[in-house]
Protein backbone atom coordinates (compact mmCIF):
# COMPACT_ATOMS: atom_id res chain seq x y z
CA UNK A 1 0.00 0.00 0.00
CA UNK A 2 1.83 3.67 -0.78
CA UNK A 3 1.08 6.17 1.47
CA UNK A 4 -1.33 8.29 -0.65
CA UNK A 5 -4.06 5.20 -0.49
CA UNK A 6 -3.60 4.86 3.12
CA UNK A 7 -4.01 8.77 3.35
CA UNK A 8 -7.46 7.88 1.14
CA UNK A 9 -8.49 5.10 3.54
CA UNK A 10 -8.47 7.27 6.41
CA UNK A 11 -10.03 10.04 5.45
CA UNK A 12 -12.74 7.57 3.85
CA UNK A 13 -12.95 5.72 6.97
CA UNK A 14 -13.39 8.64 9.34
CA UNK A 15 -15.51 10.98 6.95
CA UNK A 16 -18.27 12.96 8.35
CA UNK A 17 -16.35 13.16 11.66
CA UNK A 18 -14.19 16.53 10.65
CA UNK A 19 -12.89 18.48 7.98
CA UNK A 20 -10.00 16.56 6.03
CA UNK A 21 -7.58 18.68 3.47
CA UNK A 22 -4.80 16.54 2.03
CA UNK A 23 -1.76 18.31 2.00
CA UNK A 24 1.06 16.44 0.47
CA UNK A 25 3.03 18.11 -2.32
CA UNK A 26 1.05 20.99 -1.90
CA UNK A 27 2.08 23.24 0.31
CA UNK A 28 5.65 22.71 1.06
CA UNK A 29 8.12 20.28 2.24
CA UNK A 30 7.81 18.58 5.18
CA UNK A 31 4.31 19.38 5.94
CA UNK A 32 2.36 16.59 7.21
CA UNK A 33 -0.04 14.62 4.50
CA UNK A 34 -3.47 15.35 6.13
CA UNK A 35 -4.92 18.54 7.96
CA UNK A 36 -7.74 17.16 10.33
CA UNK A 37 -10.31 20.23 11.24
CA UNK A 38 -12.13 19.28 14.27
CA UNK A 39 -14.14 21.67 17.05
CA UNK A 40 -12.13 24.31 16.01
CA UNK A 41 -8.60 22.68 16.00
CA UNK A 42 -6.15 21.88 13.71
CA UNK A 43 -5.00 18.35 13.85
CA UNK A 44 -1.73 17.13 11.73
CA UNK A 45 -0.97 13.51 10.58
CA UNK A 46 1.89 12.53 8.64
CA UNK A 47 1.06 9.01 7.05
CA UNK A 48 3.70 6.21 6.39
CA UNK A 49 3.63 3.05 5.31
CA UNK A 50 6.61 0.93 6.73
CA UNK A 51 8.71 -0.19 4.57
CA UNK A 52 10.48 -3.88 5.53
CA UNK A 53 10.71 -2.98 9.69
CA UNK A 54 11.73 0.27 9.06
CA UNK A 55 9.77 3.64 9.61
CA UNK A 56 11.33 6.12 6.93
CA UNK A 57 10.78 10.16 7.54
CA UNK A 58 12.31 12.58 5.15
CA UNK A 59 14.81 15.41 6.57
CA UNK A 60 12.69 17.88 6.12
CA UNK A 61 10.12 15.97 8.16
CA UNK A 62 12.25 16.52 10.91
CA UNK A 63 13.03 20.46 10.50
CA UNK A 64 9.10 21.14 10.09
CA UNK A 65 8.41 19.15 13.42
CA UNK A 66 11.26 21.00 15.09
CA UNK A 67 9.99 24.68 13.89
CA UNK A 68 6.81 23.32 15.34
CA UNK A 69 7.39 21.94 18.21
CA UNK A 70 9.51 25.10 18.86
CA UNK A 71 6.09 26.79 19.27
CA UNK A 72 4.36 24.16 20.77
CA UNK A 73 3.09 22.33 18.60
CA UNK A 74 2.66 18.47 17.88
CA UNK A 75 1.32 16.26 15.57
CA UNK A 76 0.00 12.63 14.95
CA UNK A 77 1.96 10.03 12.72
CA UNK A 78 -0.12 7.07 11.34
CA UNK A 79 2.17 4.18 10.68
CA UNK A 80 0.50 1.69 8.00
CA UNK A 81 2.25 -2.20 7.58
CA UNK A 82 0.30 -5.24 6.03
CA UNK A 83 -2.89 -5.44 8.26
CA UNK A 84 -1.74 -3.06 11.31
CA UNK A 85 -1.66 0.59 12.03
CA UNK A 86 0.34 2.46 14.64
CA UNK A 87 -0.19 6.19 15.60
CA UNK A 88 2.22 7.71 17.76
CA UNK A 89 3.07 11.82 18.62
CA UNK A 90 5.54 13.51 16.72
CA UNK A 91 7.10 15.17 19.88
CA UNK A 92 7.77 11.22 21.22
CA UNK A 93 9.26 9.68 17.98
CA UNK A 94 11.28 12.48 16.54
CA UNK A 95 13.11 13.10 20.54
CA UNK A 96 13.53 9.29 20.43
CA UNK A 97 16.94 8.25 20.79
CA UNK A 98 15.73 5.82 18.59
CA UNK A 99 15.40 7.94 15.59
CA UNK A 100 18.53 6.93 13.41
CA UNK A 101 20.37 8.90 10.66
CA UNK A 102 23.07 6.18 10.25
CA UNK A 103 24.30 3.04 8.03
CA UNK A 104 23.01 2.25 4.13
CA UNK A 105 19.40 4.58 4.53
CA UNK A 106 20.59 8.36 4.45
CA UNK A 107 17.21 9.30 5.88
CA UNK A 108 16.02 9.36 9.09
CA UNK A 109 14.29 6.19 10.28
CA UNK A 110 12.65 4.12 13.17
CA UNK A 111 12.40 0.41 13.32
CA UNK A 112 8.91 -0.66 12.90
CA UNK A 113 9.54 -2.59 16.84
CA UNK A 114 10.49 0.19 18.68
CA UNK A 115 7.64 2.64 16.83
CA UNK A 116 5.40 0.11 18.25
CA UNK A 117 6.44 0.53 21.45
CA UNK A 118 5.87 4.34 21.27
CA UNK A 119 3.12 4.24 19.80
CA UNK A 120 -0.16 5.57 21.68
CA UNK A 121 -2.62 3.30 19.70
CA UNK A 122 -2.36 -0.16 17.47
CA UNK A 123 -4.67 -2.15 16.10
CA UNK A 124 -5.34 -5.10 13.43
CA UNK A 125 -7.81 -5.25 10.53
CA UNK A 126 -10.55 -5.21 11.28
CA UNK A 127 -9.19 -1.59 12.40
CA UNK A 128 -11.46 0.35 14.89
CA UNK A 129 -11.71 3.62 13.32
CA UNK A 130 -14.24 4.62 16.44
CA UNK A 131 -10.64 4.11 18.36
CA UNK A 132 -8.64 6.47 15.64
CA UNK A 133 -11.45 9.12 15.86
CA UNK A 134 -11.62 9.26 19.78
CA UNK A 135 -7.08 9.53 19.74
CA UNK A 136 -8.03 12.43 17.10
CA UNK A 137 -10.50 14.03 19.16
CA UNK A 138 -8.70 13.94 22.37
CA UNK A 139 -5.41 15.01 20.84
Amino acid sequence: MKEKVFSSLIRVKLKGKGHWTRVENIAGVGIPDINFFYEGRDIWIETKVAKGQRVIFEASQVTWYKQRYKYGGDYLIFVRKDDWIWIAKASTIFSSPGLLWSGACTKPYMVLSLFEDLSIFKDKKPVNWEGIYDILKSF
